[in-house]
């Protein structure tokens, strides 16, 4: 008999044997597949912070505070 168990909101807890019986899987298409999913999220997170690094504009947050902090200082005054 499987010993399952669940966390306090009723979701299946993965137990680690699971996750390796995953990971080495005898099928090699799950494996290529897991592999091709997880370095295809990994370079979209790179993408992604390489392009906000390129194209940050620090006068935008600036203005954008400041935006705030007049309706702010208008709302609490008036």
């Amino acid at each position: 008999m499987y010993n399952i168990q669940f966390e306090p909101f009723g979701e299946r807890v993965v137990v680690k044997q699971e996750l390796d019986n995953l990971a080495n899987s005898d099928r090699p298409l799950q494996r290529t597949m897991l592999k091709v999913g997880v370095g295809m999220f990994w370079a979209l997170v790179i993408a992604i912070v390489t392009a906000r690094a390129v194209y940050f504009n620090p006068n935008f947050a600036e203005s954008f505070v400041a935006f705030l902090s007049d309706h702010l200082r208008l709302i609490l005054n008036g």
